[in-house]
């Protein structure tokens, strides 16, 4: 089981909660990222939020090399999500495409703002957060930007029904 997991883990082992540099902003997302598998309240969706270059993407790395061994996290970047959506809704083959991001105890989408004015991947991606919630499964999100302009409000209300981190 746990060889299993490491094989899902990120390879690049250069992101760790030791070499992410804390401050007063982050402080808070950090400890809970961290010390997740010792937290009694789970919040969901958790949404990371800041500019480009702080640190969004090194907290789910981090997140993922600390915790691979007792969690199946899935990150996966939202231009690449977008991508397999395509190809197999192209296909016809949505099913493969929902069973493989079912399979993840933690799904991480890094950049969710590569979703904008994209309808069916909004809808799609709703459906997702929805099935996680319902199975007490965790969903974590990263975006540069709070979502306005080209986000349905139904997503919108889904993503900000968890915490929110400005970082």
């Amino acid at each position: 089981m746990k060889e299993e997991l490491e094989k899902k883990c990120y390879i690049d082992k250069v992101y760790s909660f030791e070499n992410f540099v804390i401050n007063e902003k982050n402080i808070e997302i950090f400890e809970l990222l961290k010390n997740y598998f010792n937290v009694d309240i789970k919040y969901n969706p958790i949404v990371i939020e800041g500019t480009f270059g702080i640190g969004k993407t090194h907290l789910l790395n981090a997140f993922k090399n600390e915790h691979c061994d007792k969690y199946n996290i899935k990150i996966i970047n939202c231009f690449d999500f977008t991508y397999d959506l395509t190809n197999n809704f192209a296909k016809k083959t949505m099913d493969t495409f929902f069973k493989e991001y079912d399979s993840a105890d933690i799904l991480c989408i890094d950049n969710i703002l590569f979703l904008a004015h994209r309808e069916v991947t909004q809808e799609c991606f709703v459906q997702i957060i929805d099935k996680y919630i319902r199975n007490n499964k965790q969903v974590i999100i990263t975006t540069t930007l709070e979502l306005s302009i080209g986000f349905s409000e139904m997503l919108k209300s889904k993503i900000y029904q968890g915490i929110k981190f400005t970082i």
